[in-house]
């Protein structure tokens, strides 16, 4: 379980050291696309929030909400048709969403602190949500098929 945990805490990681400033406040977000008819939907308001996503295929679809301070959301989808939906308000909370093949779909929904959470899908036709309240919790959902 260490083991899936240090996967997860990597996505997170990895994908939320490519943010480049974006907005006042601190708020930082980066976004690469490649493909076709790829959308993404990012909102931050607060300070000192981060957000990083990557599409690399075809209608790939996401969203980012940040509300509050220092919360750290990465997107990451190849393949097509996969949707990945990331809310937080709060504080010092964590989400990572990776997803590869087709048709996946994924929500983390944040409230509260020092919450974390990570969906990994490969395969097709995947399906989580995770939804956190409160503070210091801990989600991790891997799906292969």
């Amino acid at each position: 379980m260490k083991t899936i945990a240090a996967i997860a805490s990597a996505l997170v990681l990895s994908l939320s050291l490519s943010v480049a400033p974006a907005h006042a406040g601190g708020n930082q977000f980066n976004l690469d696309q490649f493909g076709l008819g790829n959308s993404m939907g990012v909102l931050q308001k607060g300070k000192h929030n981060n957000a990083a996503a990557s599409q690399t295929g075809f209608f790939n679809d996401g969203t980012i909400i940040q509300k509050g301070n220092h919360n750290t959301a990465a997107l990451g989808q190849v393949g097509a048709f996969n949707s990945g939906d990331i809310s937080q308000s709060g504080k010092w909370n964590q989400a990572g969403i990776g997803q590869t093949g087709f048709g996946n779909s994924g929500s983390i929904k944040q409230k509260g602190k020092n919450n974390g959470g990570v969906i990994l899908q490969n395969g097709n036709g995947n399906g989580a949500d995770v939804n956190q309240t409160g503070s210091g919790n801990t989600a991790v959902v891997i799906q292969d098929n």
